[in-house]
């Protein structure tokens, strides 16, 4: 594959049309990409009372030998309202399948979770489903609260029993081998006097880690040289007000991100070209004004060759991920704007909001290029708040939103 260009097909959950789209890394900010064509709905798109797609990833089901893409969020049936989904779906490739004992037709047993589902992930071979949720008790199952895993045929077997308690909530879900990392508010049914924001699934049994000290919400965690961090929000009461902390095996440190406003947070981190990418809506550490992307290297932080974010509609980075098929590429997804810092000021805008970025390549400088996706003036809702990838030819890039767009 040319690391200088990377050639997407693009579809999207509850947008129309279809096309294959190539995008120029040679650009950076806002310039010029090449492109063409225009979104496509996976298998007719999604409905219910104002639907939303919070999580899409990857798995390989049992029995099947390519990965198939599983959709997850706020929704109750396909477009065409005969497939009842309840918050979650499997795409074939062609149409969207219930995860339930009888696939497209949940009947009664498992039939799905009745709230939100806020993260996907595979953690042991399984898929793992995190948010406020229950799915109802059955003659085989008892009742299931918030983290769930799906084997293919069934949800939580007795060797996925995770047992959260009924307010139990959960923002963040992140595998490390025989481990499974969760944040949120963790309670237990032995014990609902405590809350854990943090805790680890052995597999067995719970262990808490505790709460970042200045954190009021957990919304990410993630590894990175062989250390877990996490990231959040906080309420003006706080102080300090650290949205971001490592854990260090016996408490929480925090690194030196601090909010200034109610609505700073961190959303989402990941490990891209040897540094941790940190993404939200938080004050620049580096210089005046607020970014919306950061990367932390375990001692510093460096600005991204796009920064900084403006007050007026929008709202921040919500989802990164690396595609890593024949080249790495990180592929930022949410309401932003492209910026430049010049001797300290990172308010100079030099774009529209952007609701999708990919960064693939770098200049002689070491900057990274960048090109901006269109996706449309619809998504009035904060833009797309997740992606995922998935071919080895001619990559697809799939994104799901909160509101409709164009």
């Amino acid at each position: 594959m040319n690391c200088n260009r990377t050639s997407y097909a693009t579809a999207v959950l509850l947008l129309i049309a279809v096309a294959a789209q190539s995008f120029d890394a040679g650009v950076t900010y806002a310039g010029s990409c090449e492109t063409s064509g225009n979104w496509s709905s996976v298998g007719g798109g999604l409905a219910g009372v104002d639907p939303q797609v919070r999580a899409i990833t990857t798995w390989v089901p049992p029995g099947q030998s390519t990965p198939r893409l599983y959709f997850a969020g706020k929704f109750s049936t396909d477009e065409s309202e005969e497939v009842t989904l309840n918050s979650i779906a499997e795409w074939d490739g062609t149409i969207l399948n219930a995860l339930t004992e009888d696939g497209r037709d949940p009947g009664i047993p498992t039939g799905g979770m009745n709230d939100e589902v806020r993260v996907l992930t595979v953690y042991d071979g399984v898929l793992v489903a995190g948010g406020q949720f229950t799915i109802e008790e059955t003659m085989c199952l008892p009742e299931i609260h918030s983290l769930a895993a799906w084997d293919g045929m069934k949800w939580n077997t007795d060797d996925y029993d995770f047992g959260l308690a009924p307010l139990s909530s959960v923002h963040a879900v992140l595998p490390r081998g025989a481990s499974l990392y969760v944040g949120g508010n963790i309670q237990l049914p032995s014990d609902m006097a405590a809350e854990w924001q943090v805790a680890v699934w052995d597999g067995t049994d719970w262990t808490s880690l505790g709460l970042p000290e200045a954190f009021d919400k957990v919304l990410c965690l993630g590894w990175y040289g062989g250390e877990l961090y996490a990231g959040g929000s906080v309420s003006e009461l706080k102080d300090p007000k650290s949205i971001f902390a490592k854990w260090d095996g016996d408490e929480w440190v925090d690194i030196g991100l601090e909010a200034e406003l109610d609505f700073d947070h961190v959303a989402v981190m990941v490990e891209f070209e040897g540094s941790l990418y940190v993404g939200g809506w938080f004050p620049n550490p580096n210089c005046s004004g607020t970014t919306v992307l950061i990367a932390w290297n375990g001692s510093t932080w460096t600005n991204v060759p796009f920064g900084t974010a403006t007050m007026s509609n929008s709202t921040g980075v919500s989802h990164l991920h690396v595609d890593g098929e024949g080249c790495d590429s990180l592929i930022v997804s949410g309401q932003f704007r492209f910026t430049e810092c010049d001797d300290g000021d990172c308010d100079h805008t030099t774009s529209d909001n952007v609701h999708i970025a990919y960064f693939h390549g770098r200049f002689g400088n070491g900057d990274l290029a960048v090109c901006a996706l269109p996706v449309g003036g619809g998504t009035s809702d904060g833009g797309p708040v997740c992606v995922a990838t998935i071919g080895a030819t001619g990559r697809r890039i799939f994104v799901g939103s909160q509101g409709a767009a164009d």
